[in-house]
């Protein structure tokens, strides 16, 4: 038997052709099943390591925040302005860096998901549509979880589910999506870095986030 064709560019319409070659009659769902299946792994693999990725990345951008604001106190209670200041911009300049990698691996993430959804549509979730709560999402951030069935038979799955519900003009985007978070936190915490660069320059007249600080050193001693 000749061996199986071995093209990076092959798709599954192309394994039909085979069905006339005596040789591969027994071979077109074996192809096809190994070239789902390598997708698939591919894909998983992919979305796995950038959204573990993801997340250790914020985790470690959490405890930056905490030594940063931990020596920065310590600072400025010894008066050091000028390094204190330094070390705030310093915050400032690393936590853009964090933020770009939060962008780039939500990015990594979303090709990976795109894959994925495909995979789900054509092959693993073809045509499974089911009566199921539409949309299983919060009515906004403390609402109860909607889990009544739809009366209509709807795309079930879990990628190609979020499309469906993402394409679909009666239910909002959800409010809950790690793009939108993340990335809010850090804008958030560069903005307090940002005043901190200033704040041991500012009379303690006029500067409350310099009187906090003052309050929290001298209960400190």
């Amino acid at each position: 038997m000749a061996d199986l064709p071995n093209n990076p560019d092959l798709l599954y319409r192309d394994l039909e052709a085979l069905k006339s070659d005596a040789d591969f009659q027994e071979k077109g769902i074996e192809l096809k099943r190994w070239l789902f299946d390598q997708r698939l792994t591919y894909a998983w693999n992919s979305f796995d390591f950038h959204a573990k990725q993801r997340m250790s990345m914020f985790n470690y951008f959490l405890i930056f925040v905490g030594f940063v604001l931990s020596a920065y106190a310590t600072l400025l209670k010894d008066g050091n302005r000028l390094v204190s200041s330094f070390l705030a911009l310093a915050a400032v300049v690393l936590t853009k860096f964090f933020l770009h990698l939060e962008r780039r691996n939500e990015e990594l993430v979303y090709i990976a998901e795109d894959v994925l959804t495909s995979l789900e549509g054509d092959v693993l979730f073809a045509g499974y549509d089911r009566k199921i709560p539409w949309p299983h999402r919060r009515k906004g951030l403390l609402g109860k979880m909607n889990r009544t069935a739809d009366d209509a038979a709807r795309p079930s799955g879990i990628f190609r589910r979020q499309e469906a519900e993402n394409k679909d003009k009666s239910v909002r985007f959800s409010k809950n999506e790690h793009g939108t978070w993340l990335p809010g936190i850090q804008i958030v915490i560069l903005a307090i870095f940002a005043l901190l660069v200033f704040v041991p320059w500012l009379p303690k007249s006029i500067t409350v986030c310099h009187h906090a600080i003052q309050l929290r050193i001298e209960t400190s001693k």
